[in-house]
C-alpha cells in the first residue's frame, strides 16, 4: 500500500495494528509468538496484493480480546517503563491538551506516590497506618500502578519528586496539563484514590483503543 502511495488505507492498517496490539500483547500480556504465523500469512497476502483491509480486520477482531478482558488487565496494569507510561497517559491526556502546543518529547513522567520515601514523610504515615489496619495492599504495591502515574513539565517533575502529596498538589494546581488539576480534588492520595482512577482511565481506554475499530 506504501509502495503504491495508497497512504490512507496504509495509515489505517497501522492504527488497527497499533490497537490490537495494545489491546492483546500490552495490557492483556498474550503470547506474541502464537501470532507469528498470522502475520507472516497476512505480509504474504498483503504483497500479492490478495487480501484488502475489512479481510485483515476479520482475522484481527478474532483473536483480539473484549471489552470485559481489556478493562480488568488495564486496571490492574503495572509497569516501570516510562516511555510506555508516557505515551498511554498522553494518549488519555490528549483530548484536553490538543489546545495547549505542549510538545510530547518535553513531557515527563511524574510518580504521585514516590519510589521512595524520605524519613519522616506523609507517605511513611500512610504506609503505617496501612499497615495497622491490615491493609492488603501498601503504597509500595501502587508505586508501578499506571495511575500512579500523570504527566509533568521536566522542571516541575524534578522539583516535586519527593514531595507529600499536599504539598505537590500546590504544583499541581498551577500545572498547564488539566488533569494534573483534577487531582487537586483529593484530599489525600492512597489505596482507594489509585483504585478509583484506574477505574475512570480504563473507561477512557476502552474509547480509545476501541474494539469495532477492527469491526468491518
Amino acid at each position: 500500500y506504501y509502495e503504491k502511495n495508497d497512504f490512507k488505507t496504509f495509515n489505517q492498517i497501522l492504527d488497527i495494528l497499533e490497537i490490537f496490539i495494545f489491546r492483546r500483547n500490552t495490557i492483556c500480556h498474550k503470547d506474541a509468538k502464537e501470532l507469528e504465523k498470522l502475520y507472516a500469512w497476512l505480509a504474504k497476502k498483503i504483497r500479492r496484493w490478495e487480501i484488502g483491509i475489512n479481510e485483515i480486520k476479520e482475522e484481527l477482531y478474532k483473536r483480539v480480546p473484549d471489552d470485559s478482558e481489556f478493562m480488568s488487565n488495564f486496571e490492574s496494569f503495572e509497569t516501570q517503563n516510562s516511555e510506555l507510561a508516557k505515551y498511554i497517559l498522553y494518549s488519555i491526556f490528549q483530548p484536553t491538551l490538543r489546545d495547549l502546543q505542549i510538545n510530547y518529547s518535553a513531557l515527563h513522567w511524574e510518580h504521585i506516590i514516590p519510589k521512595k520515601f524520605m524519613t519522616d514523610s506523609e507517605w511513611i504515615r500512610i504506609n503505617n497506618s496501612l499497615k495497622e489496619n491490615g491493609s492488603d495492599e501498601l503504597l509500595g504495591d501502587l508505586v508501578s500502578k499506571l495511575w500512579n502515574f500523570t504527566l509533568l513539565l521536566p522542571e516541575d517533575n524534578i522539583r516535586i519528586s519527593n514531595w507529600s502529596f499536599r504539598e505537590k498538589l500546590k504544583a499541581y494546581s498551577i500545572s498547564n496539563i488539566p488533569e494534573n488539576k483534577s487531582l487537586c480534588e483529593y484530599e489525600s492520595f492512597s489505596v482507594e484514590e489509585v483504585k478509583e482512577r484506574q477505574k475512570r482511565f480504563a473507561n477512557e481506554a476502552i474509547k480509545i483503543w476501541n474494539i469495532n475499530s477492527l469491526k468491518n
